[in-house]
């Protein structure tokens, strides 16, 4: 191998190794100099050579720092990923319970199935009044509850009401009842 070829590629192999263009193969290109370089001292060329060797060696100390920026990098973005995700998840639970409020002081919050529940349990006209009933309360003694459903639920069982679907049925047959008007018999002479 001629002197010439040797420079031509430690020249090659210092320029690819900058760590700044190609900061994933800067390490290969930098151990192939080195043992190029290793090789041309053993056969005697080592004044030559000193200053491609003090270059390599800048390039490795380079490239050491650039690969713990990366790493560093690698971290951050990792975390960051990892914080996305709890983000996500916390606003997914909010997204997937959404609360309306009842009562003419908006205290009840329940869910659309929970009050669906309560209406079908109970009955439309029972539920409308212990829901008055709770936001009164709530209203009045300043304390909410943590759980609505429960505590309409609690009131409810309390006062005796009945939990069943013949309540609704109920109900509903006593509201037809009320808005129906009696048909009139023809008079009789």
């Amino acid at each position: 191998m001629s002197t010439l070829d040797d420079y031509q590629k430690i020249a090659y192999s210092i320029h690819a190794c900058d760590p700044g263009r190609d900061p994933i193969n800067a390490k290969k290109y930098l151990e192939f100099s080195a043992k190029l370089i290793e090789r041309l001292i053993a056969e005697g060329r080592d004044k030559t050579f000193d200053k491609c060797l003090e270059k390599i060696e800048l390039l490795g100390k380079q490239v050491n720092v650039l690969s713990e920026k990366l790493t560093d990098f690698g971290e951050t973005i990792s975390r960051l990923a990892e914080l996305l995700d709890e983000t996500e998840k916390v606003s997914a639970k909010k997204e997937k319970i959404k609360m309306t409020c009842y009562g003419a002081h908006k205290h009840v919050r329940l869910s659309d199935d929970q009050y669906k529940k309560l209406i079908a349990d109970f009955g439309e006209k029972k539920t409308a009044e212990y829901i008055r009933k709770v936001d009164e309360y709530v209203q009045l003694k300043g304390k909410p509850y943590k759980d609505y459903n429960l505590a309409i639920r609690k009131f409810l069982r309390e006062d005796g009401a009945r939990s069943d679907d013949m309540g609704s049925f109920v109900d509903k047959i006593m509201e037809n009842a009320m808005n129906c008007t009696p048909k009139q018999e023809p008079e009789r002479r």
